[in-house]
């Protein structure tokens, strides 16, 4: 059975420019990710900057049970080199716009699920909504855990990106109210 290399996304997105493309990056899978949202693009961001305090996708699995949070916490503007997700560095952003970032090098993360690079792109529509846009870039470890990883990650990936997707829309859309 194939993976679908995108969720969410309308003509033409796939071929729109990512910030993690001007990243040197040897690939093996590039996956796209994408959902309308009915908020502006300052709000989107604020909450992508939550990703520092969860992961917003399965709390049971992702999160060590604990509840994503569902209000807006006041955190300091993001840097490089900061923690996403536990497992990911920021390595770009632009304020209001997009968060590219990286897994861990050198760590248990990077040796389990390969080398992965995503940016999360927030792209106003003329109807006063924005577009959350995400590009997954993959390179899988090429060992034995690698090879299951490249045909499981990627299943994975998919379910936990779409839940994440969907709990943004739903905080964002919420506080718009």
């Amino acid at each position: 059975m194939n993976l679908p290399a995108s969720w969410g996304l309308k003509c033409g997105e796939k071929e729109l420019a990512f910030p993690c493309d001007e990243v040197p990056f040897d690939r093996d899978g590039v996956y796209f990710r994408g959902i309308t949202i009915h908020a502006e693009s300052g709000l989107v961001f604020q909450w992508l900057l939550q990703l520092r305090r969860a992961p917003y996708s399965y709390d049971w699995i992702n999160n060590l049970g604990r509840q994503s949070p569902r209000k807006l916490v006041n955190i300091n503007p993001v840097s490089h080199g900061q923690t996403m997700m536990y497992i990911f560095n920021v390595v770009g952003f632009e304020k209001n716009r997009s968060l590219t970032l990286r897994v861990k090098q050198p760590s248990f993360w990077h040796f389990l699920f390969g080398d992965i690079l995503l940016s999360y792109l927030i792209l106003s529509e003329e109807t006063g909504n924005v577009r959350l846009l995400v590009k997954i870039c993959r390179r899988f470890n090429r060992n034995l855990l690698g090879r299951f990883m490249k045909h499981f990650l990627p299943w994975a990936n998919l379910i936990m990106h779409r839940k994440q997707l969907l709990l943004f829309k739903s905080l964002c859309e919420r506080q718009v109210g």
